[in-house]
């Protein structure tokens, strides 16, 4: 088929595409103008921006209708770039608490299984260049890439030791953090300088999260396209490049959901031992990755007892499961609690669980009150309006245009003979809901005074594993060739985080 007769043919989705891009420019024009003073160096940007968004177009329809790639493949050939952009635009501590966490993470590179507690303070004796790396740095939230810069001038030296303080990130297991610690480990063997380290282990944690991802994809058997989609917000993306367990916890709830999900659908006959050592390591990381998230490993239960030789066979073995899981998890907790300290003035943990407990009532209208407050500004720090440390603003409009086209999606993308029943349903909101509830009243508990009226703290990207779990709740009777249109959603989700990329580029170089 001649260029111009595909172009007849697919009139449609030129006509989308140069809508897309004059949208996009439009948006680009706004963030860099305060950035580039020259109009004609501007011009000449955005013409570039618009060249790379017409091939990757042209990538997008090339892949999807006429090679009929894979959702999986098409995952892997754009989410990686796009991840190795933020990277690079999102400086070094560039998100929520990635300073702390990287020195987590180095403890945990040396061997170590906990950190230390030295009076009031909790953390480890390492390497003063660790805390020389952010020396250039005032505010985390106003870090600038010539910051960045003058850290890899900084060399490790190993013999000079200094305590540094870590208590929020000493809280987590070591689990959360083995992939970054392999880069780290790598960086401290090859002896290179604690900015190469800190980005080796962004880089391992990255990769770590795309390989997880990439073969969830190629087995969850349904809503592929919806899963895809969310995958590609801004939030999903900022936690991915990052240090931050986020990453970690987002792609082992893909890979749980999927397992169970190809154990339901796809699987034959009974579970093998690799497939049961999949399962225990899934859902012991989902564990001990956040204790908030625990109930997600209750959704081992809707492995279908044909995966087993008897329903004998499955109650004991998943209830042994979960009993080991949660052992290992109330262990560390009991582990770490030595390590919780007061982050906000007033705020006393005991004290605030004895008025939940005394005063359920008072609690729900708190709990309730918080929500009705604050429900928009939660969905959209959540879908990425909000970037770095909340203060990297993208476009309401377009943003709320990439929900709309969640909703359609998620709505769409389904397969007539692959439901789940009600009761799977209900167990599976009921899990969804008691998460919620676990995220609203851990942070009250940690990082609010006592009795306080309204809930601080909460962000949109704690329950990006909800929705990544909650999607499957949704269904309808249209029939519609998603499939067919997926060139069109991922025109939009990749366009979306170009204005995105280029925010994070303009905040932080000026």
């Amino acid at each position: 088929m001649r260029f111009l007769d595909k172009i007849k043919y697919n009139r449609s989705y030129f006509l989308f595409l140069f809508i897309m891009i004059l949208f996009n420019t439009f948006y680009l024009q706004k963030a860099m103008s305060g950035v580039v003073q020259n109009n004609i160096i501007l011009l000449l940007v955005l013409l570039l921006i618009m060249v790379v968004e017409i091939i990757i177009s042209y990538l997008i329809y090339h892949f999807n209708l006429n090679k009929k790639y894979p959702i999986e493949k098409l995952f892997l050939l754009f989410f990686v770039p796009l991840g190795f952009l933020y990277m690079i635009v999102l400086p070094m501590a560039g998100t929520p608490d990635e300073a702390v966490h990287f020195y987590r993470a180095y403890e945990v590179s040396m061997g170590h299984v906990t950190s230390v507690s030295k009076g009031e303070l909790n953390g480890r004796q390492m390497p003063k260049s660790l805390l020389e790396l952010f020396k250039n740095t005032q505010r985390f939230d106003q870090i600038k890439y010539k910051d960045t810069l003058k850290s890899f001038q900084i060399q490790l030296n190993k013999e000079k030791k200094q305590f540094i303080n870590f208590p929020s990130s000493a809280l987590y297991s070591p689990v959360c953090y083995l992939p970054q610690a392999f880069g780290i480990f790598i960086g401290r063997i090859l002896n290179f300088n604690p900015a190469v380290i800190f980005y080796l282990g962004r880089i391992m944690n990255f990769l770590s999260f795309v390989i997880i991802v990439y073969f969830a994809l190629k087995y969850l058997p349904i809503k592929k396209i919806s899963c895809c989609l969310l995958l590609f917000l801004p939030t999903v993306f900022q936690a991915a490049i990052s240090l931050s367990p986020d990453a970690l916890t987002i792609a082992v709830t893909v890979a749980l959901v999927s397992f169970i999900l190809y154990m339901k659908y796809s699987k034959t006959g009974t579970m093998n031992s690799k497939e049961y050592g999949i399962l225990f390591l899934l859902t012991l990381f989902i564990s001990m990755l956040k204790i908030v998230y625990l109930p997600l490993s209750l959704l081992v239960l809707g492995i279908p007892k044909e995966r087993f030789s008897s329903s004998k066979e499955k109650w004991i073995k998943l209830g042994s499961l979960l009993c080991i899981v949660v052992l290992l998890n109330l262990l560390w907790l009991w582990n770490s609690s030595r390590f919780l300290v007061p982050i906000v003035e007033g705020v006393n943990s005991k004290s605030q669980i004895q008025f939940i407990l005394s005063s359920p009532f008072k609690y729900i209208n708190i709990l309730m009150n918080t929500f009705m407050n604050n429900y928009m500004l939660y969905l959209m720090t959540a879908l990425g309006q909000s970037l770095g440390w909340l203060q990297i603003t993208l476009p309401g409009f377009y943003v709320f245009l990439y929900f709309l086209l969640l909703v359609i999606v998620i709505l769409l993308d389904q397969d007539k003979k692959r439901k789940l029943e009600k009761n799977e349903k209900e167990g599976l909101a009921g899990i969804i809901f008691l998460i919620a509830l676990l995220i609203f009243t851990s942070i009250y508990i940690q990082a609010n005074p006592v009795e306080n009226g309204t809930i601080i703290g909460v962000q949109g990207r704690y329950f990006l594993p909800l929705a990544l779990t909650g999607m499957f709740l949704f269904e309808n009777r249209l029939s519609y060739p998603l499939q067919e249109k997926f060139n069109y959603c991922m025109v939009f989700a990749v366009f979306l985080n170009i204005v995105a990329l280029m925010q994070c580029f303009c905040y932080h170089i000026v």
